[in-house]
């Protein structure tokens, strides 16, 4: 995860290392626990 204010530097630098790792933008600590809570049980 990464702030919105970074993510265009952070996908350029995803791409550059040719990554598969989904960046996901949020704005603060909620955002990402919101997106943590929704994200399917691994098993």
């Amino acid at each position: 995860m990464c702030h919105k204010k970074n993510y265009d530097e952070a996908k350029k630098r995803a791409d550059r290392i040719n990554t598969d790792m989904k960046l996901v933008p949020v704005e603060d600590l909620q955002d990402a626990v919101d997106y943590l809570e929704e994200l399917p049980p691994k098993g």
